[in-house]
């Protein structure tokens, strides 16, 4: 009996060093030592080993999924719009008809099925956007089939002011419509054709409407001002503008993707994982 458990125990203690070895081992390679300030030497994460930019998706579609608090961001932007239209329905200043300028992606609808089909398939858009477009099977954001129903009934015009392409209109119409949306007609859907900033249809539709709000994921949906800036560049816009934000221009939450993203990797697209990754470590700010 001794001897049994002394050799149960010599087992033990063998599994331990190696499981404490495996855990080491795995430690170095995630760090690397430097020196700080002071001389002493501490462990720094590996910009070369850390997560894949794959993995870092992953949490941003699962907020978008599964989170409630993404669901109240959303009903408090519709809530709020609609308070906003209220509001302005009041103004006996304004002569001309109202309107509220909407975008589509993650501003009324939700690709996040495309973008965890993108994390299942390890592709990354463009491939498989069409597929998904033509399946018309985005389903709405919390709370915006409900306020763009009642535009309706408050004689406001909504038109949809979105960057898919003109070949994707049809899809998206019978996506809008199958949803519950309004769609007047092709006038009110908006598509993109040679340029993709959306300043030249806002101005078309400004000529004849009154713009009572811009909706839209990304602050491009609200004003050139935004477009092709810096990270810096783009937050002193925001700032410049805040009187604007909560009373003519709501922003929706998106963490998926954006222009907020293009701008930390100087929207260069063609740059490999690795460099992406370098950009966006070098933007964190830590303490």
């Amino acid at each position: 009996m001794y001897i049994r458990r002394l050799f149960i125990l010599l087992i033990t203690s063998l599994l331990l060093m190696q499981f404490t070895g495996c855990v080491k081992s795995k430690k170095n390679e995630l760090t690397r030592k430097r020196k700080d300030k002071t001389g002493l030497v501490i462990d720094t994460v590996r910009t070369d080993t850390i997560f894949s930019l794959k993995d870092q998706e992953l949490l941003p579609v699962l907020y978008q999924q599964r989170s409630g608090e993404y669901r109240g961001l959303c009903y408090q932007s519709f809530q709020l719009a609609k308070l906003l239209v209220l509001s302005d329905l009041k103004d006996p200043s304004v002569n001309s008809q109202r309107a509220v300028i909407v975008d589509i992606d993650e501003t009324v609808l939700d690709n996040s099925p495309f973008e965890a089909g993108c994390l299942q398939g390890k592709t990354s858009f463009p491939q498989g956007w069409n597929e998904w477009v033509s399946l018309a099977k985005a389903e709405p954001l919390p709370g915006a089939v409900e306020f763009l129903k009642a535009l309706q009934q408050y004689r406001v015009e909504v038109f949809y002011v979105t960057n898919r392409t003109e070949d994707q209109k049809d899809a998206t119409r019978r996506n809008l419509q199958q949803m519950g949306f309004p769609v007047k007609d092709e006038d009110h859907l908006l598509m993109k054709t040679d340029l993709s900033s959306k300043e030249p249809r806002r101005d078309q539709i400004a000529e004849h409407y009154h713009i009572t709000l811009l909706m839209g994921d990304n602050l491009n949906d609200f004003s050139r001002v935004f477009e092709n800036r810096s990270p810096d560049g783009r937050i002193k816009a925001t700032d410049s503008l805040r009187a604007q934000f909560g009373k003519r221009f709501i922003l929706l939450p998106n963490v998926m993707y954006g222009d907020w993203e293009s701008a930390i990797i100087n929207y260069d697209s063609k740059l490999s994982d690795k460099e992406k990754r370098r950009l966006l470590l070098q933007n964190l700010k830590g303490y």
